[in-house]
């Protein structure tokens, strides 16, 4: 019990020297504290949110080094022991995506708002998401295994069913079904795969997170 603080990141990501020094230094006024998270293959860009460039990004730090309300969820975030013991744990059911946008959203529910800290470094490979065309500059993420769409579809219906307004919830849940309903019927046809979508996002709304390995065969 003798420990004031979080530091959480995952298994594919590396913190630059002194990091976790540098978040500290604001955890007594701070309670979500996010490094700048940069590619590993370019380090003048991010390594998420559109790959934008470092500096640019960075200059929109205070006079601190610091950015308000933003931050890079679960790639070396120091949370502060107040607010895990408000908050609570990650939702280990969600496994591998949408954790960290659900713990965030939850983080931020119950009052916590995140803060970057533009000299803290964090490297991680750039987002790798396998995004695929729908149609002009229509795009979505279409996992090769089937579990990973799946996980990614429930997950994804499951924190809008959660934390979305109900008008977000609609409009999100809608523009996501049309578009893997095109998908899978215009650019690859497999109505298989698209059950599969149908089936995932009936069980995030459903807030059904127990059928996962049913596809991790």
């Amino acid at each position: 019990d003798n420990f004031d603080a979080f530091w959480v990141m995952d298994d594919d990501g590396e913190p630059e020297s002194k990091q976790l020094q540098k978040l500290q230094v604001h955890l007594n006024e701070r309670d979500y504290l996010s490094p700048l998270v940069i590619a590993k293959e370019d380090m003048s860009k991010l390594s998420f949110d559109g790959g934008k460039s470092v500096a640019e990004y960075a200059g929109r730090a205070d006079a601190k080094g610091l950015i308000d309300g933003v931050a890079f969820p679960f790639n070396g975030i120091l949370y502060s022991r107040r607010l895990v013991e408000k908050v609570g744990l990650p939702i280990k059911e969600m496994f591998i995506w949408g954790d960290e946008m659900n713990y965030h959203q939850r983080c931020i529910n119950s009052g916590f708002h995140p803060t970057i800290v533009v000299n803290a470094i964090h490297v991680h490979p750039a987002d790798r998401q396998p995004q695929k065309n729908v149609y002009g500059s229509l795009r979505i993420i279409v996992p090769t295994e089937d579990w990973k769409l799946y996980c990614y579809v429930r997950n994804r219906t499951f924190n809008l069913r959660t934390t979305a307004t109900f008008r977000h919830l609609v409009g999100d849940t809608c523009r996501m079904s049309c578009r893997y309903t095109l998908y899978f019927t215009y650019r690859e046809f497999n109505i298989r795969r698209l059950g599969l979508v149908y089936r995932a996002m009936y069980d995030g709304f459903r807030k059904d997170l127990s059928r996962l390995s049913e596809y991790r065969k």
